[in-house]
């Protein structure tokens, strides 16, 4: 296409900008003629656009390089007592520059590239020196021409290196001009051509510009390849070799990427938290892009996403990652988000990690240049199946793969639906927690159940809330509760008040104030869950008064949450949280926890209880504190909502080390009148925390 169909800016900077991907590469890709001025030269910045130049020259491009040698003090004294004259210590410089490049080199393929481009007369490397003076040329700006004559021409800060266009490296900006788009911008394009066109023939007053030294050029050119076909090929295979990840998977990985496999690529990894399953994806990644096709990766939150980003940057040294959402915008820029979901191979591993909110957004759904070439892999996949992120489904995908320890929607049972409709079925083996645990994925734990009783304020509120509910139910012969679709938000409305009493009852923060005094020591990692800020603020409060200092981590915090958790994975301590640990955040560390407050969806209580299960160095068990409310007395509960305390419970206790916690937990139950082994769990959630973050 010609470099009209780019969408240009007027100006590009390193800071909010990728000039590589967002500039140089399409600019690259669509010419056919590229003059270049700079001071200097790195073969660093074939990293970078490597595979573009040489789609440029198998389009039949041609680049001219004027750039300035690096001579020393005793080159430029040689040349000045006359000693030499120029084109000698020129050419023994570069000479001399070609060895140490071909000695020092780590990047064959950069080596590689660099000399069939100059073999193949793609790029005509020239050297540009001053006629009088001591100083070196150190212009810098440059041409794109297409073939219909579209000029784009560009200066600004950047040299030809590596360090000034990657992102990592300089801070940089160039200002670019475009024959198209007024009278003066075509004027100055053409006042740019008809000066590099001038510096390349060597017709500016002031300057020599001499042909790259044949010495040096035969030191290079030995390096290349037969064509740039045969390069293209083994850029390709040498890339993608460099992708083999540093670390391999376990059995249950393997055996899951095979089961995702016969399903068509299709399907869900219901694997235990903590049993590797962001690695299981990242396999199906790394083979994806092998073939040089993008993966798209879905999470729910900000922290997930940069988790994310430094696993696939420790796993996939050479991927090229676009980070959106969470603060990150650079996927909104004219044909970012496509160029790196597209089906172009450029010969890098293009990942795109996105948060699902952004992911969801009409723009995002808009911009992606979705496909069967695309792989999509969901983190915590039951959170698309909500109303508000369903829309990321929408995006068309090859290759599909979900990821949850519980991917089914906790009383949404038409979010399920969409979730198993676009992803498939879950994948059989499952991993269980019995399984990961005994893999030595997770450590064993202990489980200590403390039951607590409402105050007399507070069972009084609870009764009242019954009797409303009861009166909304109504009730049958068989005692079960018949809701209409009307009734069915107060009812949950009312249900969510009467929880919330249980889950803030008074009497929790004494019995977790004088737990925590008294097992707490000095190094172990404490992770406390609270219903709310306030109620995290009346337990942070309690502890002070015990001479405890806690850390409180919740979504609204002024402080550093990054950082915050940081501390806490290096340091240990005790940390008060409210919901924003749940879901796939990485705490190793941890050695206790404590549900102060926990609500009926299964989900939470188990992603919590994986947190603390993760292994580490030097960790051998964890110890789980769940605080239990007990049912108000003489109440008959049509729901039996607390009775879903102890059916958690038992699930703790059946999997914990110390086996006595399920009898604890059995004794517990029928001394207030209920059979937990012939229990039947609550019809009505308490309300869905599935959505969004806290």
């Amino acid at each position: 296409m010609p470099l009209t169909d780019v969408q240009y800016k007027s100006d590009y900077r390193s800071s909010d900008s990728d000039p590589v991907s967002d500039f140089y590469v399409p600019s690259l890709l669509n010419a056919r003629s590229y003059i270049r001025a700079a001071g200097y030269f790195r073969s660093s910045i074939l990293r970078l656009v490597g595979p573009a130049f040489v789609q440029f020259g198998l389009s039949g491009g041609k680049a001219v390089l004027i750039c300035s040698p690096e001579l020393t003090e005793e080159d430029a004294k040689a040349i000045e007592a006359g000693v030499l004259n120029r084109e000698e210590v020129i050419s023994r410089r570069l000479t001399q520059d070609v060895d140490d490049l071909l000695r020092a080199s780590l990047d064959q393929g950069v080596l590689g590239t660099l000399a069939t481009l100059v073999a193949s007369g793609v790029l005509n490397v020239r050297v540009a020196c001053l006629l009088n003076g001591h100083g070196i040329y150190h212009e810098k700006l440059g041409r794109f021409q297409d073939s219909s004559g579209n000029i784009v021409s560009f200066i600004g800060s950047a040299n030809e290196t590596g360090l000034a266009w990657s992102l990592r490296g300089n801070f940089e900006s160039i200002e670019v001009f475009c024959s198209w788009h007024s009278d003066q911008d075509l004027a100055r394009t053409e006042r740019h051509s008809i000066y590099l066109e001038q510096l390349a023939a060597g017709d500016v007053p002031g300057l020599h510009v001499l042909a790259f030294p044949d010495a040096a050029r035969k030191k290079l050119i030995a390096f290349a390849k037969d064509s740039l076909e045969a390069l293209l090929n083994q850029e390709s295979g040498e890339n993608r070799g460099a992708r083999r990840l540093q670390r391999t998977p376990l059995p249950h990985q393997s055996e899951a990427i095979a089961s995702w496999k016969r399903a068509s690529y299709r399907g869900i990894l219901k694997h235990a938290t903590g049993s590797g399953k962001t690695f299981t994806a990242i396999c199906a990644i790394a083979e994806h892009v092998d073939a040089g096709r993008p993966a798209l990766v879905l999470v729910p939150s900000q922290l997930l996403m940069l988790q994310w980003i430094q696993e696939l940057k420790s796993e996939l040294p050479n991927a090229v990652i676009l980070a959106a959402g969470g603060g990150e915008t650079r996927w909104k820029a004219p044909g970012v988000l496509a160029a790196h979901t597209g089906p172009d191979d450029f010969g890098s591993p293009l990942v795109t990690v996105a948060v699902m909110a952004s992911a969801s957004s009409k723009e995002f759904v808009a911009k992606i240049d979705g496909g069967e070439h695309l792989l999509l892999v969901a983190d915590e996949v039951h959170q698309v199946g909500s109303a508000e992120y369903s829309r990321s489904m929408s995006i068309p995908s090859g290759k599909r793969l979900g990821l949850s320890a519980t991917p089914e929607r906790f009383g949404d049972p038409e979010g399920t639906q969409r979730i198993t409709s676009y992803f498939g079925s879950v994948l059989q083996p499952e991993f269980t927690l019995k399984d990961a645990i005994n893999s030595g994925r997770l450590v064993p734990y202990e489980y200590h159940p403390i039951a607590v009783k409402l105050t007399e304020s507070e069972s009084d509120q609870w009764k009242d809330l019954t009797k409303k509910i009861s009166r909304l139910v109504g009730r049958q012969a068989g005692g079960s509760a018949v809701v209409g679709g009307e009734q069915r938000e107060e009812l949950k409305k009312l249900m969510l008040r009467r929880a919330r009493i249980a889950k803030k009852a008074a009497a929790k923060i004494e019995a977790v104030s004088h737990l925590i005094y008294k097992n707490y020591a000095s190094g172990s990692s404490w992770l406390v869950y609270c219903e709310d800020v306030d109620h995290m603020e009346a337990l942070a409060t309690s502890l002070r008064r015990c001479g405890l200092e806690p850390t409180l981590y919740y979504a609204g915090m002024r402080a550093d949450r990054n950082q915050t958790l940081e501390w806490f994975r290096s340091c240990g301590g005790l940390v008060l949280a409210v919901r924003c640990l749940d879901e796939g955040i990485d705490i190793p560390s941890v050695s206790h926890a404590v549900l102060v407050a926990s609500s009926q969806n299964p989900r939470q209580f188990i992603q919590r209880r994986g947190r603390v299960l993760r292994s580490a160095p030097g960790k051998t068990s964890s110890v789980l504190f769940d605080i239990l409310v007990l049912p108000v007395d003489g109440e008959d509960d049509p729901l039996r909502a607390l009775e879903s305390e102890f059916v958690r419970a038992l699930e703790f206790a059946q999997d914990a080390m110390n086996k006595a916690a399920r009898l604890v937990v059995l004794d517990m139950a029928s001394s207030c009148g209920i059979d937990l082994l012939n229990s039947e769990s609550n019809p009505i959630e308490e309300g869905n925390s599935d959505d969004q973050e806290a």
